[in-house]
């Protein structure tokens, strides 16, 4: 029987930022993951370009949405890194602090427990573990192209990233290099269900041979960082959830919250996609030139992240006094082939909808899997008129973005959605085609004042005792910044007052 002071289930960004303080604290923790210990040590993980082959790969225990009616009945995949690492296995590794203003929505909406000075003062703790790095390779095209929009007086900037050397870094690097490391017992498993005694969370049970495998104890709490993708189907395993949901599953104790698993929200990204005829095709680094170039210069096209730069325009609201974010990145590929290679150049303006307005969901439904569940998602992208207003706006600011990297003669003609696409039902269809995810679900277990709520402010769960969430579900709206590093500072700062 295994037993710690807290249990962490988890082992992605949250999940290793509050495991180390935890132990830093003087705690004893079990962190228990679903995928491999080791899953760190793969080629493929350390080097930065290559991240796009982990994608339905071993390494991905990623899901995806059900055909979504307002992207052509497109269902997309949504990789999640199975590991220790999490999705710091196989994302992006960008570094981007949140914007203020979504400091101060959080503070307004949550009351004390978000004090800015109190996040910012977390985030500055958890930069200095990761100590993210400025790029040390920038393609030629990209920086032809932040020239040009410094030159038009435009905030752009590459983006900092979780790299050493240019060398990948997990969470879970993080959590080896602390000196109380050894306090946190790393544990293989999949996690079936929440343990509860009367209103007390006890632990965790494990997935077995059977419906029912070993259980994890915790003297003080359950703390879950799975993810916006998975912590909301743990509760429902749990019997924590929507009433209906219960109806075809098996759960001899049912605890009706119907907020678990609704309020899922994501950023979609518009590629808009140049012709760059002068610039050589960024096709896939993994030549062994390349790689020797990589291992013992730290330089090169392997140690690029894609999307290598980029910044925010903030948009007035028509007919409003008010403005809403776009995040916009530029990557020296043709977003919708690669790693497939390219006769030519291409640069790809991406256009992120940073605050999104439509809301899904989440569910569990009855089949075969070791849980004897699977989990359903349904964000509805775009299923709110001021998001497909917003996204065929964001074509518009793209295009002024690329009108200044065409005066400057770095790039040519409109590959997609092309000129021809001018009317707003052509744009429209374009958009519902090819929009993509960013790989940020967030909101699907969210905080708030309401006793309705899954969690309080204090990211505890509502009427039980035991258990807190410290993970993407977490959150009540989408930050317009990518919200990892948000994350890894909430994970720091609840850890440090639990």
């Amino acid at each position: 029987m295994r037993q710690a002071d807290y249990i962490v289930v988890g082992a992605g960004s949250t999940g290793c930022v509050a495991a180390r303080r935890l132990a830093e604290r003087g705690f004893s923790v079990c962190l228990i993951e679903a995928g491999s210990l080791t899953a760190g040590d793969a080629p493929a993980v350390r080097r930065p370009a290559l991240y796009p082959r982990l994608f339905h790969s071993p390494l991905d225990g990623g899901l995806a949405t059900i055909p979504q009616s307002a992207l052509a009945g497109r269902r997309l995949h949504q990789p999640r890194g199975r590991g220790f690492g999490g999705s710091t296995l196989m994302n992006a590794m960008i570094w981007l602090p949140p914007r203020r203003a979504d400091l101060a929505r959080l503070y307004h909406q949550g009351g004390k427990a978000w004090q800015p000075e109190a996040v910012q003062a977390a985030m500055a703790e958890v930069t200095a573990w990761v100590r993210p790095e400025a790029p040390r390779w920038i393609s030629p095209l990209v920086q032809a192209c932040i020239g040009a929009l410094q030159a038009a007086e435009l905030q752009v900037q590459p983006y900092q990233r979780m790299n050493h050397d240019g060398v990948r870094r997990t969470a879970g690097d993080l959590l080896h290099q602390s000196a109380a490391a050894f306090r946190v017992q790393p544990v293989t498993g999949f996690v079936d269900r929440l343990e509860i005694d009367g209103n007390q969370v006890t632990g965790v049970r494990l997935c077995g041979d059977g419906r029912s495998g070993p259980v994890v104890w915790a003297r003080q709490a359950v703390i879950l960082t799975a993810g916006a993708l998975h912590t909301p189907a743990i509760l429902i395993r749990s019997g924590i959830g929507p009433q209906q949901v219960f109806d075809a599953l098996e759960v001899s104790e049912i605890r009706n919250c119907p907020a678990v698993g609704q309020n899922l929200q994501d950023h979609l990204v518009i590629p808009l996609i140049y012709a760059a005829p002068d610039y050589q095709p960024f096709n896939l680094p993994n030549q062994v030139p390349q790689i020797a170039r990589w291992q013992h210069l730290h330089s090169g096209p392997v140690c690029c992240n894609l999307a290598e730069a980029g910044g925010f325009l903030d948009v007035d609201e028509p007919g409003t006094a008010s403005c809403y974010p776009l995040q916009w990145f530029l990557t020296p590929t043709h977003y919708l082939r690669y790693p497939h290679p390219t006769a030519e150049g291409s640069l790809t303006v991406g256009i992120v909808l940073s605050h999104p307005t439509s809301r899904g969901q989440l569910t569990v439904a009855p089949c075969s899997d070791r849980t004897g569940t699977q989990t359903l998602l349904d964000p509805r992208y775009l299923s709110t008129a001021d998001d497909l207003a917003r996204s065929l706006a964001a074509v518009s600011h793209g295009r002024k973005l690329a009108a200044i990297l065409a005066s400057s003669r770095i790039i040519g003609r409109e590959q997609s959605p092309g000129l021809a696409r001018s009317s707003t039902t052509a744009l429209q269809r374009y958009v519902q085609r090819y929009a993509q995810t960013l790989y940020h679900p967030v909101g699907s277990c969210a905080w708030g004042n309401s006793a309705n709520s899954v969690l309080t402010p204090q990211l505890t769960l509502r009427e039980l005792e035991g258990c807190h969430i410290w993970d993407a579900s977490i959150l009540p709206f989408a930050p317009a910044a990518n919200p990892n590093a948000l994350l890894m500072a909430i994970a720091y700062l609840f850890a440090s007052r639990i």
